[in-house]
């Protein structure tokens, strides 16, 4: 077996681990709901803390310091009927909080569900209005006030290579044509699911874009949208 493979094994034995302990202390469990977890990851391991380290393409290493991003619009469908949806909730995924985003679904535990789905980002319908409260308040940090509208989602890094700075700042935002950085992430379900895992694979998306984007992506921007395609495709369902 080759090293890609055992990493790829313990990578699914680790969540499947982490996924069986939330499963036990869940407040979604004890209510008997269906529910959503998000959490990052390195490809090779879920991410418990931040800071984490990690190498770059470049050989040199760095270590995330910050991961932010809003959901929205979650919706549970059956046979392509709508089973429930979030409304106009926002969700935070804060790494200086949580290394996990727990959500409790509004549907019971036996409701049968074969997809789910969310958006990624602010609707584009409240940015038009300014500033809100709650998750939406400008205090966590992911608002542009210079632009009035919302960062989607942001990844920092610190460089720890003394002789090559490859620290990264990629905010990622914009609701507006050209620039609409919104990702919807859709997944076909297993029915029996009650609780579903997705993960976010910090080390895919930096490899995917290296070279393709500058280190430093805080606006709008043709830029701003590889970005936004790469991390919808390294969001990943754990079945």
């Amino acid at each position: 077996m080759n090293k890609r493979s055992l990493n790829a094994k313990f990578f699914r034995v680790s969540l499947k681990v982490l996924l069986f302990l939330w499963v036990l202390d869940s407040e979604a469990v004890a209510q008997d709901k269906k529910s959503l977890q998000l959490m990052a990851s390195d490809g090779i391991k879920p991410i418990l803390s931040f800071p984490h380290r990690l190498s770059l393409p470049n050989e040199s290493d760095c270590q995330v310091v910050t991961l932010r991003f809003y959901l929205h619009e979650i919706l549970l469908k059956h046979e392509g009927r709508l089973v429930w949806t979030s409304g106009n909730s926002h969700y935070l995924f804060d790494s200086s909080v949580a290394s996990t985003l727990d959500i409790p679904l509004g549907v019971s535990a036996a409701t049968r569900v074969d997809e789910i789905s969310f958006v990624i980002g602010v609707d584009s319908a409240l940015q038009v209005n300014g500033a809100h409260s709650g998750v939406l308040d400008p205090i966590q940090g992911m608002y542009w006030t210079w632009q009035s509208g919302y960062i989607h989602w942001k990844l920092e890094t610190e460089s720890l290579d003394s002789a090559s700075d490859s620290s990264l700042t990629w905010h990622v935002g914009g609701y507006r044509a050209p620039y609409n950085s919104l990702r919807v992430i859709r997944y076909a379900v297993n029915t029996a699911s009650t609780n579903y895992l997705f993960t976010v694979d910090i080390r895919r998306l930096i490899n995917d874009v290296w070279g393709r984007v500058p280190l430093s992506v805080m606006s709008p921007s043709a830029h701003a949208m590889k970005l936004a395609d790469s991390f919808q495709s390294c969001i990943q369902w754990q079945d």
